[in-house]
């Protein structure tokens, strides 16, 4: 069979001829054609976006909680000065190698312990200092912003009074003291402003009034138990009364006046007795 060149071309037409059009419909990729990536996501059905799915910490954050929460507890039970890091290890269950990865030493793990609440406990006496309440009002939110701190976070409020002021803690006292500052001179301001204003008796200096209050409140760092039966809500009261009232009743109080005056002016009444029946100030009668 002779093949001429008109067939040949009519072959390579029909080998290489291009596939015929298909309209654009969402059907078209049952026709076996390769569909515009484009097109083909839209025409597709849209995927049901799965739930979000709570973010899990990294386990870079949990180990340094887990490091602190043992801390903590150690802390609390042997004091600072006398916890580890070797003891913080071994607790947490890691190296203590490991613990360098997250903190430089015992007093940063001590900082970002009592760090937290004592800004707190700054920052819920400064509002009580510039709100509009009276200053009588003042003292009692004063009282509560303080001992509040020992229901929810005992621990960390007990370290921050108790161990401080160790020898060993030396850098973290330093930090410490500035904010203590803060927060002793703004009991003084309400007192001082309670005394001005008539509200409270001028019973001493401003400030020494506010460190009696303050060693009052921090006392329960010795002795307070949040699981015991005594609530903080309790003691909040019986602390603003005391302040506000006193234990004396008033008719008493005046009738009596302070011990310590009834001493001086007994003692002083005996001696002048004294030295005017003898003549002279001490020795035998001439």
């Amino acid at each position: 069979m002779i093949v001429t060149r008109a067939d040949r071309v009519a072959v390579f037409t029909s080998v290489h001829r291009s596939p015929p059009a298909v309209e654009h419909s969402p059907f078209r990729h049952q026709a076996g054609i390769d569909a515009c990536p484009v097109r083909t996501s839209i025409m597709k059905s849209p995927k049901a976006k799965p739930a979000d799915k709570p973010v899990k910490p990294k386990k870079s954050k949990l180990r340094r909680e887990a490091i602190l929460r043992h801390a903590l507890a150690l802390f609390d039970l042997h004091g600072f000065a006398n916890t580890s890091l070797d003891d913080i290890a071994r607790e947490t269950g890691i190296k203590r190698e490991a613990i360098y990865y997250y903190f430089k030493n015992r007093a940063e793990i001590l900082l970002c312990i009592i760090r937290p609440q004592t800004r707190s406990l700054v920052d819920g006496l400064d509002a009580v200092v510039k709100s509009d309440a009276d200053s009588t009002t003042k003292l009692y939110e004063a009282i509560r912003n303080h001992l509040q701190r020992f229901d929810r976070h005992c621990l960390e409020m007990t370290i921050s009074l108790r161990d401080v002021y160790l020898d060993d803690a030396k850098e973290v006292r330093r930090e410490m003291d500035k904010i203590w500052r803060q927060y002793e001179s703004m009991w003084t301001q309400i007192v001082a402003e309670g005394q001005a204003s008539g509200q409270f008796a001028q019973v001493g200096d401003p400030k020494m009034v506010a460190f009696a209050i303050l060693g009052m409140c921090n006392w329960l760092a010795r002795w307070y138990d949040p699981r015991k039966s005594v609530s903080v809500e309790e003691l909040i009261e019986t602390y603003f009364s005391m302040l506000a009232y006193g234990l004396v009743k008033q008719r008493d109080a005046k009738e009596v006046g302070s011990p310590v005056l009834t001493a001086k002016r007994a003692s002083s009444s005996e001696r002048l007795r004294f030295v005017v029946t003898s003549g002279r100030d001490g020795g035998a009668a001439r």
